[in-house]
């Protein structure tokens, strides 16, 4: 494959902040070969994002879904992991136990918590 169509690939399945996007989840998901059922899934998704764009403009909005993109993507960071971009955030995960479960959601939260101002002034 080309350089220019890697990186056309690259663009269509990832947003701007670096994480992948629908297209590139849905596209993993149909090829997996792991069993049906196995595995975790995580789903956050940033209460009240349309406020932050609606009071400080895209370019803040934009700043925040980076700054979220890059903790959640620090703590995710195992080959069997997968980030979607946007106002919502999916992590699949490999098999665990309800408590591991419970532990990496807890994680998580806490990279999400540990500066809550993301650099845009409220």
């Amino acid at each position: 494959m080309s350089k220019v169509n890697e990186r056309l690939r690259f663009s269509s399945e990832h947003d701007p902040d670096g994480l992948s996007n629908r297209r590139y989840f849905n596209e993993r998901c149909s090829r997996s070969t792991a069993a049906p059922g196995r595995g975790c899934v995580l789903l956050a998704d940033l209460d009240h994002f349309k406020r932050i764009n609606d009071t400080y403009g895209h370019p803040a909005g934009d700043a925040v879904l980076a700054a979220m993109s890059q903790r959640l993507s620090a703590r995710c960071a195992r080959p069997t992991n997968s980030s979607v971009g946007g106002e919502e955030f999916l992590a699949v995960l490999g098999p665990m136990t309800p408590a591991q479960a419970d532990l990496t959601a807890e994680r998580l939260l806490q990279a999400v918590r540990a500066s809550p101002s993301c650099g845009v002034d409220t």
